[in-house]
C-alpha cells in the first residue's frame, strides 16, 4: 500500500519532468482563450471522446489532480463523484477536469471509467498534465484546485472543502470568487 507520503513523492517525480511555469505562461499567450492556454485545445472523456475545452468557458473549472496508484485519492474520488453528480444534476455553473498522474494512458482510462468519473480530462499525451502540476505548484495528491470563469484561482483547498461540505463546496467557491 503507498502511503500518502509517498503519493507526494511519487507525483514530485512527474511534476520534475513537466515544464517551467514560465514556459506554461508564454504558451498560453500564444492562444486566445484563457481556459485553452491553460488546458489545451481539447479535452477527453473516459472513452476516449475528444471535447474542446472552449466549451467549459463561463464555467468555475475545477482541476482534480489524482491517480489510480495513490490510495488517498481512490478513497476522495468517491465523494467528488457524488458532489460532481449533484452539480449536474442542478445544473451549476462548474466543471470538473481531471489532471491525471498515473503511470499509463490506461491506468488513467480505467481509474475514469472504475470510479465513474462522468467528467473531463486533460489528454494523457504531451505535457500538459505535468505543466499543470508545475504551473499551480501541486505538491501531493489528491488536490482540487478551483478556477473562477476566467481562470483566475479561487482554492487550492478543494479536496478539504469536498470533504467537509460535499457538493455545498460549490456555493463556497463561488462566494470567494464574487469577492474578488
Amino acid at each position: 500500500m503507498v502511503s500518502a507520503l509517498a503519493c507526494a513523492a511519487l507525483l514530485m517525480v512527474v511534476v520534475q519532468r513537466g515544464v517551467t511555469a514560465e514556459q506554461a505562461e508564454a504558451e498560453g499567450k500564444e492562444s486566445g482563450s484563457a481556459l485553452v492556454s491553460l488546458l489545451g485545445e481539447t479535452l477527453v472523456r473516459a472513452d476516449g471522446e475528444e471535447v474542446a475545452t472552449k466549451s467549459l468557458e463561463g464555467r468555475m473549472v475545477a482541476l482534480y489532480f489524482s491517480a489510480l496508484w495513490c490510495p488517498p485519492c481512490r478513497a476522495f474520488t468517491p465523494g467528488l463523484v457524488e458532489a460532481y453528480a449533484e452539480w449536474k444534476e442542478k445544473d451549476l455553473p462548474i466543471e470538473l477536469v481531471f489532471v491525471s498522474f498515473d503511470r499509463t494512458k490506461e491506468a488513467q482510462a480505467e481509474y475514469m471509467t472504475g470510479y465513474k468519473m462522468k467528467w473531463l480530462a486533460v489528454p494523457f499525451e504531451g505535457t500538459k498534465r505535468q505543466q499543470l502540476g508545475t504551473r499551480f505548484s501541486v505538491r501531493g495528491i489528491p488536490a482540487l484546485l478551483v478556477l473562477d470563469a476566467e481562470g483566475r484561482l479561487v482554492t487550492r483547498t478543494g479536496v478539504q472543502e469536498v470533504g467537509a461540505h460535499g457538493a455545498g463546496a460549490l456555493a463556497r467557491w463561488q462566494a470567494a470568487s464574487e469577492q474578488e
